[in-house]
C-alpha cells in the first residue's frame, strides 16, 4: 500500500508539497520508509507508538509547515490534479477555508464500485445545518487551510471513526466551504465483513457527537435536527449491537 500511496503523490501535477509520515506499525514500514527517504526529500517521517488516527494525524499537523493540510488515508488514492486544482481555487477565494471533491469507490481490485456523489448530495457555502444532516465530506478529498485549526482545534482523540466528521462540522460551522464536482480521490471500499464490525462504535460514537453539540447549541432551529440525528445514531447501535 505505501509504495503505491506515495506514486500518487508523487505523481501531483503541483509539486511545492511535503508528505509527513506518522508510522505506528511493528512490520517492517520504518526501514521501507527510510530508502524511500534517501530517494525523495519531501518526506518527513516519524514513529511513535500507535495512538490512535486523531493523534496520529494531529502530529503530523504539527511537523508541517505549508499553510494548506491535505489527508490521505493509506488504502485511498489521489488524482494527478487534485492538489493543483484546490489550491488554485484556496488561492482564488480567500473566504473559502476547505474545498473538497467528489470520490470515486473502488473496489480492492481497483474496480469502480460507484461515485460518493451517487450516495449523498455536495454542498457548498456556509453548510453547517446540511453537513448536520449528513457527512457528505471524504476525507482524502479534503484540503484546508492550516491556520483556521487555531480557532476550532485538531483532532478530537476521544473518536476513532468519526473524527474527520466532527472536525469538518467545526470548520462547516465558523468557514466557507467549497466543492469541486469532479472524482479527484479513489476510496477504497472494504468487504461488508470489514466495515460491518466498527458500525455499532461509529453510531456511539455519533450519540455522543450530537449530545454535545446538542448541549452546546443556542440555535433552536438545530434542535429538530440534533434531536433526529441523536435518535436515529442511538437505534442504529442497539440493533447493530443486538442483533449479533
Amino acid at each position: 500500500c505505501l509504495p503505491k500511496l506515495l506514486d500518487c503523490i508523487n505523481s501531483q501535477t503541483y509539486k511545492d508539497y511535503e508528505v509527513i509520515i506518522v508510522d505506528g506499525s511493528t512490520d517492517n514500514t520504518s526501514e521501507i520508509i527510510k530508502k524511500i527517504q534517501k530517494r525523495n526529500k519531501k518526506i518527513k517521517y516519524l514513529y511513535q507508538k500507535n495512538k490512535g488516527v486523531s493523534n496520529t494525524r494531529n502530529k503530523a499537523i504539527s511537523m508541517a509547515n505549508g499553510k494548506y493540510l491535505a489527508f490521505l488515508d493509506q488504502d485511498d488514492l489521489w488524482s494527478p490534479e487534485k492538489l493543483a486544482l484546490q489550491i488554485n481555487l484556496l488561492e482564488k477565494n480567500k473566504d473559502v477555508s476547505l474545498v473538497y471533491s467528489d470520490a470515486k469507490i473502488i473496489d480492492q481490485n481497483n474496480n469502480l464500485v460507484s461515485y460518493f456523489s451517487g450516495k449523498v448530495k455536495s454542498y457548498e457555502g456556509y453548510v453547517y445545518h446540511e453537513h448536520l444532516k449528513n457527512n457528505f465530506i471524504p476525507v482524502s478529498s479534503v484540503l484546508i487551510r492550516k491556520g483556521i485549526l487555531n480557532h476550532v482545534g485538531y483532532f478530537n482523540s476521544k473518536f476513532i471513526f468519526i473524527e474527520d466528521y466532527d472536525l469538518f462540522l467545526r470548520i462547516s460551522k465558523k468557514y466557507k466551504i467549497s466543492y469541486i464536482n469532479k472524482p479527484l480521490v479513489s476510496y477504497r471500499k472494504h468487504s461488508e465483513s470489514f466495515s460491518s464490525k466498527y458500525r455499532e462504535v461509529e453510531f456511539e460514537e455519533l450519540f455522543l457527537l450530537f449530545k454535545d453539540i446538542l448541549k452546546e447549541t443556542k440555535q433552536t432551529e438545530l434542535l429538530p435536527i440534533l434531536i433526529k440525528r441523536i435518535i436515529f445514531s442511538k437505534l442504529y447501535y442497539y440493533l447493530l449491537r443486538y442483533k449479533k
